[in-house]
C-alpha cells in the first residue's frame, strides 16, 4: 500500500469517528433541546451564532489555515499565530459588548443584549487554541481531535440539556456553547504538548498573514457573513420564530453534509499539500475525491429532502412541522458543498487564496442578486435562491479549477453525473411512496429502505464510478 494511501486511510478513519461522533452528538442535544425550549428562543440564539461566528473568523485571521499547509512549523510560527489570535479576539468581544444593545434593538429583542454579551465570551476562550489544533491538523493526528470534541461536546451537551430541563431555555443554549469552547482549548493545548509561549515575529507574521492568512480571512469573513444573510433577513423581516423554522431546516441540511465535508476539507489540505508541486498526481486524487464524494453526499441529502416531514414530525414534534417545506429546498443546495470545498481546498493548496477571494465576491455578487429578486415572495423563493447561487459557484470554482490542474467544469460535470442522476431517481420514487402514507414512522421507516435499496443497488447493477471510488479510497486496504 502506497504511503499516501496509508496516511488517507488512517486519517480518513479518525477523523471520521470525529466528525461523525460530534455531528452525532450535536444532532442528539439538539433534538432534545428542542423539544424542550421554543422555537423563538433558538431564533435569538441564531442570530447570536452568526455574530460570533464572524468575529471568530476575523480572531483566526486565516492563520491556522496557514500554518497547516505549511511544510514545516516552528515554535515562533505558533507563538506569533498565539498572539496575534488572543490579542484579536479579546478586541472583538469588547467590540460587541459595545455594540450588543444596538443589535438588541435592531432585531427588537431585549433577551438578546445579554445572551449576545455571555456568549461572546468563547471568542477570546477559543482563541487560545487555535495555534495548537492547527499543529494537531498539520500532523495528520484526528485521534486526538476525535477525543477532544467528543468529550467535551458530550459534557456540555448533558448539563445544557439538564438546564433546559430545569426551564432555563436560551440560557441553557448560552452555557452549552461557553463550556464546550473551555472544554475544546483546555484540552487541544494539554493534547498537543506545546504550551503557549509569549514570543512575536513581525516577520513570521507577515509571511504567515500578508502572503496567504488575510486573504483567506477576508473572503472567509465575507463567506460566513453572505451565507447567514438569509438567516438575518429572515429574522429581521419576519420574526425569531420564522427564523428559528429557517434555522432549524438549514442547519438540518447542513448536517446532511458536515460529515463528509467536514472528512475531506480537513484531510485534503495537509494530505495533498504534501504533493502540492505534482499537478499529475493531485489531478488524479481530486478526481477520485470528487467522485466518492459526489457517490456519497448526494443520495444523503436528497433522501433527507425526500423524507423531510416525517423526519421532522418525528425528531422534533408538530412544533417544527414549517422546518420541513424549507428542508427539502435547501438539501438541493447544500448536496454541492463538499464539492465546493474540494475545488476551494485546492486554490489553498497551490497558495492561490487571492483566487478564493475573487471567488468570494463573486459568490457575494450572485447571492445579492438573487436577495433581490426572492426576498419579496417568501422564504421558500429564497431558499430556492440558494440553489441557484450553488450552482453558480460551481461553475466559478471550477472556473480556476480548470486553469491550475486542467479539473474544469465539463470534468467535474462528467464526474458527478452519475451519482446525480441516480440520486434525483431515488428522491423522486422515494418522495412518492412516503406522500401516499400519513403515519410519520411508517413513511420514514419504509421511505428510508425503499431509498437506500434502490440507490445502492442501482450503483452496484450499473457501475457506479463514484462507487467504485468510494470503495478504493475508504473501504479497502489493498493496493
Amino acid at each position: 500500500m502506497s504511503e499516501f494511501k496509508s496516511n488517507a486511510i488512517n486519517a480518513t478513519r479518525w477523523q471520521a469517528v470525529n466528525t461523525i461522533g460530534v455531528n452525532a452528538l450535536q444532532f442528539v442535544f439538539s433534538v432534545v433541546l428542542a423539544r424542550q425550549i421554543l422555537p423563538s428562543k433558538f431564533g435569538i440564539f441564531a442570530i447570536i451564532l452568526i455574530i460570533c461566528t464572524i468575529a471568530q473568523t476575523i480572531s483566526n485571521g486565516g492563520l491556522k489555515e496557514a500554518l497547516i499547509r505549511r511544510k514545516g512549523l516552528t515554535d515562533i510560527d505558533l507563538s506569533t499565530t498565539f498572539l496575534y489570535n488572543v490579542i484579536s479576539s479579546v478586541i472583538l468581544y469588547s467590540v460587541i459588548y459595545l455594540i450588543s444593545p444596538y443589535i438588541s434593538i435592531y432585531f427588537n429583542e431585549p433577551e438578546l443584549n445579554k445572551a449576545l454579551r455571555l456568549t461572546a465570551i468563547s471568542i477570546p476562550i477559543n482563541a487560545f487554541a487555535l495555534a495548537f489544533d492547527a499543529k494537531i491538523v498539520h500532523s495528520l493526528d484526528f485521534k486526538k481531535l476525535s477525543i477532544i470534541n467528543i468529550i467535551s461536546i458530550s459534557i456540555s451537551g448533558i448539563i445544557s440539556v439538564i438546564l433546559a430541563k430545569y426551564g432555563y431555555g436560551i440560557w441553557a443554549l448560552v452555557f452549552q456553547y461557553i463550556l464546550s469552547a473551555i472544554l475544546i482549548s483546555t484540552l487541544t493545548i494539554v493534547f498537543s504538548s506545546h504550551y503557549p509561549k509569549l514570543r512575536f515575529s513581525n516577520a513570521k507574521f507577515k509571511e504567515l498573514f500578508n502572503n496567504y492568512g488575510c486573504k483567506l480571512m477576508y473572503s472567509s469573513v465575507l463567506n460566513t457573513i453572505f451565507s447567514q444573510i438569509y438567516s438575518l433577513i429572515t429574522g429581521k423581516l419576519w420574526n425569531t420564530t420564522q427564523l428559528a423554522f429557517y434555522s432549524k431546516a438549514s442547519n438540518l441540511s447542513a448536517q446532511s453534509v458536515q460529515i463528509p465535508t467536514t472528512i475531506i476539507d480537513t484531510i485534503s489540505l495537509p494530505l495533498l499539500s504534501k504533493t502540492q508541486d505534482n499537478n499529475d498526481i493531485l489531478y488524479k486524487r481530486y478526481r477520485q475525491l470528487i467522485q466518492a464524494c459526489a457517490f456519497t453526499l448526494f443520495p444523503l441529502c436528497l433522501i433527507i429532502g425526500a423524507l423531510a416531514k416525517p423526519i421532522i414530525t418525528v425528531l422534533l414534534t408538530e412544533m417544527w412541522i414549517e422546518s420541513s417545506k424549507y428542508l427539502q429546498i435547501l438539501v438541493f443546495a447544500f448536496m454541492l458543498y463538499p464539492i465546493h470545498a474540494l475545488n476551494l481546498n485546492l486554490l489553498k493548496i497551490k497558495g492561490r487564496s487571492d483566487l478564493i477571494f475573487k471567488l468570494e465576491i463573486i459568490k457575494i455578487a450572485s447571492i445579492l442578486c438573487t436577495l433581490a429578486i426572492t426576498v419579496w415572495f417568501g422564504i421558500e423563493v429564497m431558499c430556492v435562491g440558494q440553489i441557484i447561487v450553488s450552482f453558480i459557484a460551481l461553475i466559478c470554482n471550477t472556473h480556476y479549477t480548470g486553469k491550475i490542474l486542467n479539473l474544469g467544469i465539463k470534468q467535474q460535470l462528467k464526474d458527478i453525473t452519475p451519482a446525480f442522476t441516480l440520486s434525483i431517481i431515488t428522491f423522486s420514487i422515494t418522495y412518492l411512496i412516503t406522500a401516499m402514507i400519513e403515519n410519520n414512522y411508517l413513511s420514514l421507516i419504509l421511505g428510508l429502505s425503499v431509498a437506500l435499496s434502490i440507490y445502492f443497488g442501482c450503483a452496484k447493477i450499473f457501475k457506479i464510478a463514484g462507487y467504485n471510488e468510494f470503495k478504493l479510497l475508504f473501504l479497502k486496504n489493498g493496493k
